[in-house]
């Protein structure tokens, strides 16, 4: 099972995006877009005022809407 997410070698889409909190989300949690599994997160950063900022590595045939709302 491992083996099956890493990404060796591998460049993928990323994204960035803030929250107040990330609730039980933790690197790895699988990104899911109108329930479609789109990705995962692969780092989580706090930053200076408090909000929680989450990097997002996308499948490489994902496509963001042009206003995504992004809920965890």
């Amino acid at each position: 099972l491992w083996a099956r997410q890493a990404d060796i070698g591998k460049k993928r889409p990323t994204v960035v995006a803030r929250f107040r909190e990330v609730g039980n989300a933790r690197v790895g949690t699988p990104v899911v877009i109108r329930g479609v599994r789109a990705g995962r997160i692969e780092q989580f950063e706090i930053r200076d005022d408090g909000r929680v900022t989450a990097r997002i590595a996308l499948n490489e045939d994902t496509h963001l809407p042009e206003s995504p709302a992004v809920v965890l």
